[in-house]
């Protein structure tokens, strides 16, 4: 068989080597290849398979529990082979649904017997109130995302290049798909994608099928990064929300190398993971500043968030906490004032940099409470005072600032020798405070 071979030249070299020539279509594993598989017709033996299985089953002598394993165990397994590489039409899906719903549901003397609940309702999971058998349609959708999976996820880009190779290593077909749609294989990129024909043009249109059911392949597919140098910082998917340049398309854009490596745009410490950004200007415009201003932070809100639920359960590597643990460290004095045994109730709340930082926090607003020994105390002391629910919320965020500002400082002066400042520390907690109001639209201008 040739592929762009005159057919005479191929049938005289058949000759001379003694054997016949072949042409596509042709059966591999029971199935065509080559063959235009959006038609009905080059289907015929799926079905064929699922009429041989159902024919050599007795149905009146199965019970309904009988016919619900086979409808999963068998019938659900036939066609994995081809439905892993072919996107099924809708006419043969409904055809094969109808041959499942028939056998499961029974028959008489050939005629259907009335089905007592909507097959879309029967093929549910478990959860959903259906018996779980899953419709082909979505086992189909599911095989073929599969491919997605295999090109783009888990993947390490090439020392030489930007392109992205999955963790089995450099197979064939993914040279082969590399070499004619590029890196990425042109998935999810619709407008070109449509432009071609054949099965790796349904393949990387999955996009398409998968919307009328809200599912969304970028944010699915995520890639493992450890120290992040194989992840590509604007383009992977390595947080929920799918590929950073899509949610910030103009800082993308103004980055000197939209390439670069997760590793490239992050520092690492002991507080958490910290943007770095490399622009290619200053940024100078309204939508590039609110794009900062409303995404990156958000970040910080959980890590935020966090650090206080560690200093709520006392799970804070203070001093203290780390010699109950047997762990090495140079005193228990408190980094900040060197005057106390450094706890998290201490250095938190009852420490004399702690207590000059919310006293400057109360010359701008009366928000914390000056005078107290425990983290309880003044949280307690702050909700208490509130009432309204607004007034509340505002002085939860105060507080969680407050907390986080506080450690943050304390590992600075410890880890990086920097002289702790309260009244900067006062003014990031100010600033914390009205960007939260601000990306609420909570009204900030009693805050000024």
């Amino acid at each position: 068989m040739g592929v762009v071979f005159p057919y005479v030249e191929l049938a005289s070299l058949a000759t001379e080597v003694g054997c016949k020539e072949g042409k596509l279509p042709f059966r591999y594993l029971g199935f065509p290849i080559g063959a235009n598989m959006s038609i009905k017709e080059n289907w015929k033996p799926l079905y064929e398979k699922f009429d041989k299985k159902l024919s050599s089953w007795k149905q009146k002598t199965l019970s309904k529990g009988g016919r619900l394993s086979l409808c999963k165990a068998v019938l659900g397994s036939l066609g994995v082979y081809i439905l892993s590489l072919f996107k099924a039409p809708k006419g043969v899906v409904k055809d094969l649904e109808k041959r499942r719903r028939t056998f499961f549901w029974g028959s008489n003397n050939g005629a259907q017997k009335v089905s007592w609940v909507a097959w879309d309702k029967v093929v549910n999971s478990k959860e959903n109130g259906g018996l779980g058998i899953g419709s082909i349609r979505a086992q189909n959708l599911a095989l073929l995302t599969k491919w997605w999976w295999r090109l783009l996820g888990l993947c390490a880009r090439h020392p030489n290049s930007q392109q992205r190779f999955h963790s089995e290593g450099d197979a064939l077909w993914k040279k082969v798909i590399v070499a004619l749609h590029g890196p990425t294989g042109t998935l999810g990129d619709v407008r070109r994608g449509s432009s071609r024909a054949g099965t790796w043009a349904n393949i990387a249109n999955l996009q398409k099928d998968l919307n009328l059911y809200n599912l969304h392949l970028d944010s699915l597919i995520q890639r493992p990064f450890n120290s992040g140098v194989n992840v590509n910082f604007w383009q992977d998917t390595w947080v929920d929300s799918g590929p950073l340049a899509q949610k910030f398309p103009r800082l993308a854009a103004l980055d000197v190398n939209v390439n670069c490596s997760f590793a490239e745009r992050t520092i690492r410490s002991e507080n958490g993971v910290t943007f770095r950004g490399v622009w290619r200007r200053l940024i100078r415009n309204e939508r590039e500043r609110s794009e900062i201003e409303t995404g990156w932070p958000e970040d910080d809100v959980e890590q935020v968030r966090i650090c206080n639920w560690r200093a709520r359960i006392d799970g804070l590597p203070t001093k203290e906490n780390m010699l109950k643990r047997n762990l090495p460290t140079d005193d228990d004095m408190c980094v900040l004032c060197s005057e106390a045994r450094e706890s998290c109730d201490h250095v938190l709340v009852a420490c004399q940099k702690a207590i000059e930082v919310r006293n400057k926090l109360n010359e701008w607003r009366e928000l914390l409470p000056g005078s107290c020994s425990t983290l309880e105390n003044l949280y307690d002391g702050l909700i208490n005072g509130a009432t309204f629910a607004l007034e509340r919320s505002l002085k939860e965020i105060t507080y969680q600032a407050y907390v986080w500002a506080m450690w943050n400082g304390r590992n600075e002066a410890l880890f990086n020798n920097k002289t702790f400042n309260s009244i900067g520390t006062a003014l990031s907690i100010q600033s914390f405070v009205k960007w939260w109001c601000k990306v609420r639209r909570r009204d900030v201008s009693s805050l000024d």
